[in-house]
């Protein structure tokens, strides 16, 4: 009898700690999944905001993109933080360098605008920084995709851990039952 507590017992413990591990793992991959959602949603900011400022001339529309600019900065942050694989921290190095050369074009068209050349300034909004914001939401993209398929990965390895947990801890109720079996009969049989 206390062995089949024993045995109840180990397979409770192991099977929530199983489960704690594979929440952990899945709420860290949201966490990067929701990190890099809001990359995107920063960056379709920024780039409202340029033009906004290209079709008024206001400067307001600067003053608010550096306050985006600043936010998405800590945005990158939180999604470095929470990268835990190495192709995560791959496609943010990648998402940096993109974002860099965006950024620069960003402020050389500005800078263009600013100086009167406003045909030269359009034809960079338009084509440089209009393919750059491409291939900068291709990356979150890719880095959203990175973490759904880890957290399949945690789900399927809980499953697989609990469904092994299972067999084992019915393995050993049914020798521990046969033993107890064979016991009796041996018992009774003196």
């Amino acid at each position: 009898l206390f062995r089949i507590f024993l045995i109840g017992y180990f397979g409770f413990v192991t099977t929530k700690n199983v489960q704690k591990v594979s929440r952990a793992i899945m709420k860290e991959n949201v966490t990067s999944i929701i990190d890099a959602e809001e990359l995107e949603s920063g960056l379709i900011n920024q780039r409202g905001l340029t033009a906004y400022y290209f079709l008024s001339s206001d400067t307001v529309w600067l003053k608010t993109l550096e306050e985006r600019k600043k936010e998405f900065d800590i945005l990158f942050k939180l999604a470095q933080k929470s990268a835990s694989t190495g192709k995560e921290k791959i496609v943010l190095q990648e998402l940096t360098t993109l974002y860099k050369n965006y950024d620069e074009q960003r402020n050389r068209a500005i800078r263009l605008y600013q100086a009167g050349n406003i045909a030269e300034a359009k034809n960079i909004l338009l084509n440089n920084m209009h393919a750059g914001a491409g291939k900068l939401y291709q990356k979150c993209e890719e880095y959203i995709a990175i973490n759904m398929v880890l957290i399949d990965q945690a789900e399927e390895s809980s499953r697989r851990n609990v469904f092994w947990m299972t067999i084992l801890i019915w393995a050993m109720v049914m020798s521990t039952l046969s033993l107890g079996a064979f016991a009796g009969v041996f018992i009774t049989r003196k």
